[in-house]
């Protein structure tokens, strides 16, 4: 079975796989020791990294990409939530607690996840159609439209490109 994935989402993947790898990697250092993220809510995070993966590896566009995205707002909430803790800590031992490798690792690549995921909700294509009439005539004078015409052979009205934001269905 082969995947196709747009570019949104190999990098929402990108992000739950460094989500995944944080949670091995040191979440705090006190002293000479280090605390891996599974001593902790690494286990949490590495769980929904997984499903995040799977979500956005096996899911289709729509809801499960907003699925996706959340389950990277929570995992970006835990990985803020012990940062800010362990920042007291650290304050109220005098510096002898920092935050390692792993909890930056979760809290960015599971906010690049979100990103990543969200945008691939949404697609933004260039289409005229909304300036010259979705049925493909002039709104002007009426006159059938061949497709990417720029302007109109009948009046001479010409049309501007425009951005225009399509949504999927959400199922």
């Amino acid at each position: 079975m082969t995947v196709q994935m747009s570019g949104a989402k190999a990098i929402a993947l990108f992000g739950f796989a460094g989500v995944i790898l944080g949670a091995f990697l040191p979440w705090a250092h006190v002293l000479f020791f280090s605390v891996s993220g599974l001593d902790g809510d690494g286990v949490i995070t590495l769980i929904l990294g997984v499903i995040g993966a799977a979500l956005i590896t096996f899911g289709r566009r729509g809801t499960t990409t907003l699925v996706a995205a959340l389950v990277g707002v929570v995992a970006c909430g835990i990985g803020l939530y012990d940062a800010v803790n362990l920042s007291i800590v650290a304050q109220e031992s005098a510096g002898t607690a920092s935050v390692g490798a792993g909890l930056w690792l979760t809290i960015f690549a599971s906010a690049l996840a979100v990103v990543a995921s969200v945008s691939d909700a949404v697609e933004w294509e260039p289409s005229n159609d909304r300036l010259r009439g979705s049925d493909g005539r002039c709104p002007k004078c009426g006159y059938r439209l061949p497709e990417g015409a720029e302007s109109c052979d009948s009046c001479g009205l010409e049309f501007e490109r425009a951005l225009t934001r399509r949504y999927h269905r959400i199922r």
